[in-house]
């Protein structure tokens, strides 16, 4: 009956020119309904080899049949499907397209990316290549509700489903449910300040949750009604962040950590507090609770020691980590190795460590990963003990603690630093569950790679410009990773081993010809530098005067009739540097600038724009450090870059209000109104021209490009994008060059 049903479905739905179905004019009800009688029939791998349908079909039907799928091309179209799941399931079918071959593209799998492409409008920005360095093939699901950052998760059981409970920074609690996706409830709210940590139990027989938050209170929520219980427990004096449950003589308790120095413990029954509060703990950031002896003892990290309280007598038992130093600690938890209570750390310098609680000294030690360890949880996976780790790079590792060593691959694909992460079985398999920024994601560790995706930068991609490169056009990208790469667009997507002799991020950068050769000029935290591209080499010593000042700022720009590198500092040191022979030429004070300054000539002058999160445009003469303008009010801006638009000197901003100003140099006067259209924080704005016109490019991190035209202040074009857009670039002849995350991509619109 199914099989029937599904074959009359299939065949209702017109055909297209090339005689392949023509999903776009498909009945709403196949596009609803199809995998579900498909899956069914057991037809339903057709359907998902065919990527014609994924562009169109209901997301909401579709996602949980992507799991279903069993045949190599099945797995290969859900497997880029599901590694865009978060960004495709507000998008309509040309967007989606878009989306899903810049993943195919991140993949490697050319004939998807041409397949994609094919059916794509004839003008549209369409992928050429795409690195893919931050993709996994393990993501099984996207969670998407929270509008704030979620610091807080935990697993539980709630009438017998798998469920993840959260708490975020918009002060609300959600349930989820891992096997579907879907949200349990309604979001349960009370808190007045962000929620920073959840922890749940059983409470007479039912399921609850255990949330703390900056506004110093403990709340305790019925996860079967989605309801507060009782009136919230106070007596903390500053922010909460950390909570563990467990039973104390008889009695269910939570115990909960804060900025205020002390330990305090919870009767969960009744809703007061038991005895009096631990003190002398220092700033609690994490804590875990574990049985020593038979004692009840609490695991601290503070911001400086990780330290064992004995809760029966509320006194401090030892410092875990005597002659550590001052360590900032992100997270504990405890399991037993090997027979012995151990203790899991991990701290701001990256590193997740295992500490024996009787000889107090470390029994391994992981790293590998920049920036900080956010958290880690324990778990039994396939008979090992293993701990979960989130790292500020969006990644999450899975360590065996007893080889040492790293358990399959690296779970990567968010744009944000992993908050929290946590461990689950859904249907027999393990999973892992993260949150970065106000998403979770649900990571199957079963699944196994597809593609061959190019691997280039390790962390994110701030600056993107063009080149031409022994007659053939590159793209070059400065990263956070202290290196520049530069791509070659050839039928093989790849990078150049990475330009690495710099000492901090790369960031700006600018490409040209000098003397007939290609170089790239970008700037380091500590000043600039200016390397041949042909050759791969600096052309001279770095442009750095003020070896202890903050770079805020490198630009190019022809003055007097010689082209010259123009650096500043936050202090307000300005120097002028000679492009050809990299001597210094000039030195000015201008007083402090914003965070992010862009410079130009006007009349003959050197003026400098500069902006902040939390002051106006300000425009100053260089030579004299006079004022010259400033914007009547203070915006939250983010970006800034100066041009001319009908051959008058302008800037355009973008902020974190999601919108794009104009405005008239140098006297700072706006030119129209916003520009809108961005739903995020606009990061990152450059100008070009483009069929004629004067255009400016934003990338924000609303996953999206804007192409807008400054002449009438309108969008031209939007590019979907897997992730957050921190650079983008324009070249002469029409290809758009774009950074998500550590991936870079290119578009064209032949």
């Amino acid at each position: 009956m199914q099989r029937a049903f599904t074959t009359v479905l299939r065949r209702a739905v017109p055909y297209a020119v090339d005689g392949s179905p023509d999903w776009a004019r498909a009945h709403p009800y196949a596009l609803r309904h199809l995998a579900t009688h498909a899956a069914v029939a057991g037809l339903l791998d057709t359907l998902l080899a065919d990527i014609e349908y994924l562009v169109h079909a209901d997301y909401e039907t579709l996602m949980p049949r992507l799991l279903d799928a069993e045949s190599d091309e099945a797995q290969l179209n859900t497997a880029v499907f599901r590694s865009c799941l978060h960004v495709l399931r507000h998008l309509d079918a040309a967007a989606r397209r878009q989306v899903l071959a810049v993943e195919a593209a991140r993949f490697n799998v050319p004939h998807l990316v041409e397949a994609l492409n094919g059916r794509a409008a004839k003008r549209a920005w369409k992928p050429m290549a795409a690195s893919g360095g931050q993709l996994s093939s393990n993501l099984r699901n996207a969670l998407t509700g929270h509008t704030g950052l979620v610091e807080a998760l935990a697993c539980t059981e709630v009438n017998g489903r798998p469920t993840a409970v959260t708490g975020s920074e918009d002060r609300t609690v959600r349930m989820w449910d891992l096997i579907t996706g879907d949200p349990v409830g309604s979001p349960m709210a009370g808190h007045t300040g962000a929620i920073e940590a959840v922890a749940c139990t059983y409470l007479d027989g039912r399921p609850v949750a255990v949330t703390v938050s900056r506004d110093e209170s403990v709340r305790l929520w019925d996860l079967g009604t989605c309801r507060a219980i009782g009136a919230p427990m106070s007596g903390h004096s500053n922010r909460i962040r950390a909570v563990a449950c467990l039973e104390l003589d008889g009695r269910q308790v939570a115990v909960t950590g804060g900025w205020d120095h002390t330990l305090r413990v919870w009767d969960l029954g009744t809703g007061q507090a038991v005895g009096k509060p631990v003190t002398g703990t220092g700033l609690v950031n994490t804590l875990a609770c574990v049985v020593l002896k038979g004692r009840p003892v609490v695991v601290t990290g503070s911001t400086d020691s990780l330290a064992l309280w004995d809760l029966t007598t509320r006194r401090r038992l030892r410092r875990l980590d005597r002659g550590a130093g001052s360590v900032w600690y992100k997270a504990v938890t405890c399991t037993e190795l090997n027979g012995r209570p151990v203790a899991i750390s991990a701290d701001r310098q990256g590193r997740v460590r295992v500490w024996d609680f009787r000889k107090r000294r470390i029994l391994s030690e992981f790293q590998g990963h920049e920036g900080w360890a956010s958290s880690v949880s324990c778990a039994v996976m396939d008979g090992k003990q293993v701990a979960v780790a989130g790292y500020q790079d969006g990644t999450a590792q899975i360590w065996d603690l007893e080889d040492r060593r790293p358990v399959g691959a690296l779970l990567c694909g968010h744009a944000f630093p992993v908050l929290a992460v946590a461990y689950a079985e859904l249907e027999g398999q393990p999973v892992v569950i993260t949150s970065a920024y106000d998403t979770l994601r649900i990571w199957d560790l079963s699944r196994r790679a597809f593609g061959s995706p190019v691997v280039g930068h390790t962390q994110r991609v701030l600056a993107v410009d063009h080149a031409v490169v022994d007659g053939r056009p590159v793209v070059v990208t400065g990263s956070e990773d202290t290196t520049m790469r530069i791509w070659q667009l050839s039928a093989e997507f790849r990078s150049t081993e990475p330009l690495n002799h710099h000492t901090s991020e790369v960031n700006p950068l600018t490409c040209k010809m000098l003397n007939g050769r290609p170089i790239a000029i970008f700037g380091t935290t500590y000043g600039a530098q200016v390397w041949d591209l042909a050759m791969g080499r600096a052309m001279h010593p770095p442009f750095a005067d003020q070896a202890d000042e903050l770079g805020a700022f490198t630009a190019c720009v022809e003055l007097n009739g010689r082209e010259v590198v123009v650096t500043g500092t936050m202090q307000g040191s300005v120097r002028v540097w000679d492009l050809a022979t990299g001597a210094l030429t000039e030195r000015f004070a201008v007083g402090n600038l914003g965070m992010r300054t862009d410079a130009c000539v006007i009349d003959g002058r050197l003026v400098a724009a500069s902006v902040s999160l939390d002051k106006p445009l300000r425009v100053l003469d260089v030579t004299t450090g006079r004022s010259l303008g400033q914007s009547p009010h203070s915006h939250p801006f983010r970006a800034i870059t100066v041009g001319r638009l009908n051959d008058r000197p302008i800037a355009v901003t973008c902020s974190e209000s999601s919108t794009v100003h104009i405005w008239e140099l140098p006297g700072c006067h706006p030119v129209g109104e916003p520009m809108t259209g961005h739903t995020r924080s606009v990061w990152t704005v450059t100008l070009a021209e483009l069929d004629g016109r004067s255009v400016a490019l934003t990338g924000s991190a609303d996953n999206t490009v804007r192409i807008w035209d400054l002449e009438h202040r309108t969008t031209l074009d939007v590019i979907h994008l897997p992730g957050p857009c921190s650079a983008v670039s324009l070249s002469d002849d029409g290809l758009l060059a774009c950074a998500f995350g550590n991936d870079v991509g290119v578009f064209s619109r032949e």
